[in-house]
């Protein structure tokens, strides 16, 4: 079901794009790039994905090869699928109505009428 989930956010968001939601790209308020950089910051530690790699490590024949690969992967596996949430998102609805992070989906796609 979440993948289900994860897959429709991206196609359902094409038939409400809007370019002019992504300018400006970066809010004054917010900090501008740098509150991006820390908003990064932030989810970089909240990733999990780094003890189960470790953690399955000593189940692996060649521990040094195949656990910086699996972090690697696991990694870009994430930041794949956060971008293209996070640009179906802003694609649809402008930074301001995402005040909610619990209910940030579903309050921009009422903002267009899509319930």
């Amino acid at each position: 079901i979440k993948l289900v989930a994860i897959l429709s956010i991206p196609i359902i968001s094409c038939f409400y794009f809007n370019s002019n939601n992504f300018s400006p790209f970066f809010l004054e308020k917010k900090g501008n790039f740098y509150g991006t950089i820390e908003g990064a910051s932030l989810l970089i530690f909240a990733y999990i994905g780094f003890e189960v790699s470790t953690c399955l490590s000593e189940e692996t024949v060649n521990p040094v090869r195949d656990v910086p690969a699996s972090i690697w992967i696991s990694n870009l596996i994430c930041m794949l699928i956060y971008c293209t949430l996070s640009a179906s998102l802003y694609s649809v609805g402008r930074l301001e109505l995402m005040s909610d992070p619990s209910t940030a989906f579903s309050l921009v796609f009422q903002s267009v009428g899509a319930n």
